[in-house]
């Protein structure tokens, strides 16, 4: 179309743009001329529909299907406490399973749980069977990443007949409790078992700044 530049944009019959790209072209117009449409007001008061909660990491090395099975159970751990301590709730996950050398396509999907929780015991359930469905156990893997979708207030969930919930509201309180020691004295205070793995990554990546070493 000769357009190799903003100022080409800028200056182009704004018609033969419309019959090219339909409403989208407006886009194009408004920023090739420095409008912007959306106000500071506008984003501060955007909410999504949905939110999410999530991490990732590129591991120290290329792991075996188990060992990446204990990286994975650290990284539930680790954003459970988060939806613990901000009294957040989801009822959905995703995994993505990265290959060594993209020996294969990552691998991973959506899991929608049959109601709301922020507890390890009931993530880490969820996410172990979608990995043993989906992940390839011959194939060393680099990266791994969770996420927790459809994230809301912990007063939107509904009670279940079908869950103990006092048993819940302990392993709660116990896990909230967990996550203030951790912010008042550091983030290796607690620990689990698997933490001490010879695979584990938490205790190393909790003396990460940046994704560096801290000195």
């Amino acid at each position: 179309m000769g357009i190799y530049d903003m100022y080409d944009l800028a200056h182009y019959n704004e018609k033969k743009l419309y019959k090219e790209f339909g409403v989208n072209a407006e886009f194009l117009i408004d920023h090739a001329k420095g409008i912007e449409t959306c106000t500071i007001s506008d984003i501060k008061n955007y909410r999504p529909k949905t939110n999410s909660v999530s991490t990732s990491q590129v591991l120290f090395r290329d792991y075996n299907y188990q060992e990446t099975m204990i990286v994975l159970k650290e990284m539930v751990e680790l954003k459970s406490l988060e939806l613990v301590e901000k009294h957040l709730t989801t009822d959905t996950i995703n995994l993505y399973i990265g290959y060594s050398n993209n020996k294969r396509k990552s691998t991973g999907g959506n899991y929608k749980l049959s109601f709301r929780t922020n507890l390890y015991s009931e993530l880490v359930k969820a996410f172990l069977e979608l990995y043993k469905k989906t992940t390839f156990s011959d194939t060393p893997i680099r990266r791994i990443g969770i996420s927790f979708l459809r994230v809301e207030q912990k007063q939107n969930e509904q009670l279940s007949f079908f869950l103990d919930e006092e048993k819940r509201r302990k392993e709660r309180n116990l896990e909230l409790t967990i996550a203030q020691v951790k912010h008042k004295i550091g983030l290796n205070a607690v620990i689990k078992g698997m933490d001490l793995q010879e695979a584990a990554t938490t205790k190393i990546r909790n003396k990460l700044v940046g994704g560096h070493n801290a000195i």
